[in-house]
């Protein structure tokens, strides 16, 4: 079973050193380098049950489906978005989800290499054209996203920033100021596996000498390069959390929303609602009496 050396050298050298360490030589992975470390699909990957129950507040007494889960989210006119990166040698990726109370949940990935323009418009046709998302498509391809308007997508222009949008996933990820996550996936849904896997092994390039960059690897990164349109999108930054964008705040129909305006009073509110009169409350710069 044993591999000739110049065979062993030449697979190193397809691959980069992380990969190499945790798959040639059946190391443990290593958290090294990677984008979303703190990435745990233990906590960030939910059932539809499990997300319902998130956006209601209530325990569901019964199981339910992906297509329960939306047609609920349907029939309280909450918003869907799409971030798409359009590829061609690479996959066509999109990914979908809606926002309520400054919390993102994904529930929709395509994922699919070598297509057409027209062949994409009729993918999405038969996926996403019901929910009538809008959309933050990859500003490098204004041809496409011509063709999209053309058949009646809602396509809205952005700059990309590959910094901003990893730390705008990273801070919903793992929120500031004691907050709970507010980035989850829906669980149990084939195409979201691959996103799943995407965001577990997104890593930065390593330079020749070893160093880690703060460039990210190009290695399988379709799916999470749609997702940071998306989410640099539809949050914005504000003292160091991020809070949805004023296009986000008519998905405040079941709760209220996390807006640039309100987030403060807000984390205020609820990190008091149990203390006793008179209770100080501080972190560094800001002390309040309460």
């Amino acid at each position: 079973m044993l591999k000739p050396i110049p065979y062993v050298i030449g697979k190193f050298r397809e691959v980069s050193i992380e990969v190499a360490k945790a798959q040639l030589l059946c190391w443990k992975p290593s958290s090294e380098g990677l984008i979303y470390p703190r990435f745990d699909k233990d906590v960030h990957v939910i059932t539809a049950t499990q997300m319902l129950e998130k956006i209601t507040g209530n325990k569901q007494l019964t199981e339910i489906s992906k297509n329960d889960l939306i047609k609920y989210i349907q029939e309280n006119k909450i918003q869907f978005y799409s971030g798409l990166d359009f590829g061609f040698t690479h996959n066509f990726a999109v990914v979908t989800g809606f926002v309520v109370e400054n919390v993102i949940y994904i529930v929709d990935v395509i994922c699919v290499p070598e297509l057409e323009i027209m062949e994409k418009i009729e993918l999405l046709n038969e996926k996403i054209k019901y929910l009538k998302p809008i959309m933050y498509p990859d500003p490098e391809s204004p041809s496409d996203i011509k063709s999209l308007r053309k058949h009646g997508y809602d396509c809205r222009e952005f700059k990309k920033n590959v910094l901003l949008g990893i730390d705008s996933v990273r801070t919903k990820l793992n929120p500031s100021l004691g907050v709970p996550p507010q980035f989850f996936l829906l669980k149990e849904d084939k195409e979201m596996n691959k996103l799943i896997d995407q965001m577990s092994k997104y890593h930065w390039r390593i330079d020749p000498q070893g160093n880690i960059t703060n460039e990210p690897d190009k290695t399988d990164d379709d799916l999470v390069d749609a997702l940071r349109y998306l989410v640099q999108n539809l949050f914005a930054t504000s003292g160091g959390i991020l809070v949805a964008n004023q296009g986000t705040e008519e998905n405040s129909k079941l709760k209220d929303v996390y807006t640039t305006q309100n987030w403060q009073s807000k984390v205020i509110k609820n990190l008091t609602e149990d203390a006793t009169e008179h209770t100080v409350i501080s972190n560094p710069g800001l002390i309040i009496d309460i």
